[in-house]
């Protein structure tokens, strides 16, 4: 969660697979406003922070693999962004 918060506030794609991971920093996510694709497949995540949803460059999010049991209701509003969902502990819609 530390590193998250020192990444650059320009990147435009963050590669966090396999990382055991097992949150994202709230303030890591609200601060990255220019990145479009987050991938964070293959860790441990059982939940996303709202401020994924409101990410206003975002357009790939890859989070397969991992533990979560509900989305922010606002990301599955988002029709420009694409979801992998793959391999969690989501309810069939």
């Amino acid at each position: 969660t530390e590193l998250l918060e020192a990444l650059p506030r320009g990147l435009t794609r963050l590669e966090a697979a396999r990382n055991g991971l097992r949150e994202l920093a709230t303030s890591a996510m609200t601060s990255l406003t220019r990145l479009a694709v987050l991938d964070v497949r293959c860790n441990a995540l059982e939940e996303l922070p709202e401020p994924v949803a409101g990410m206003p460059s975002l357009r790939q999010l890859l989070v397969s693999q991992n533990k979560l049991t509900a989305l922010p209701r606002t990301l599955l509003q988002r029709p420009d962004v694409e979801l992998h969902l793959a391999g969690n502990l989501l309810p069939q819609r």
